[in-house]
């Protein structure tokens, strides 16, 4: 009985080892690949802050001529696919567990 238990033990904490090796190893991938993916931001509080200012001194105004002078669409555009980047954070590292769970753990 007991080196039964102690079997199960065993198995049990080898699983364990292996869903935290394969969730370790995904989160390194995900990371990398959106660190590649996407370009760092510097200042976009303070551009948030020169965007609602600029927007507060001409309420009436289009975003053409009161937004895109102070930020730019280019910048804009860098500042949205950032944050859906890390917004999927979660659910990429998800998928290559599983991937790799189901191709090669298997």
């Amino acid at each position: 009985m007991s080196r039964k238990s102690q079997l199960i033990d065993g198995l049990v904490d080898l699983l364990i080892d292996v869903v935290h090796r394969i969730g370790t190893k995904s989160r390194r991938e995900v990371i990398g690949t959106i660190a590649a993916d996407i370009e760092k931001v510097n200042g976009k509080e303070r551009l948030l802050v020169d965007i609602a200012t600029a927007a507060i001194m001409t309420p009436n105004g289009r975003v053409s001529d009161v937004i895109f002078p102070v930020a730019g669409a280019a910048k804009l555009k860098v500042i949205i696919d950032e944050h859906r980047a890390k917004g999927t954070l979660d659910a990429r590292i998800q998928m290559v567990t599983r991937g790799s769970w189901a191709s090669y753990y298997r």
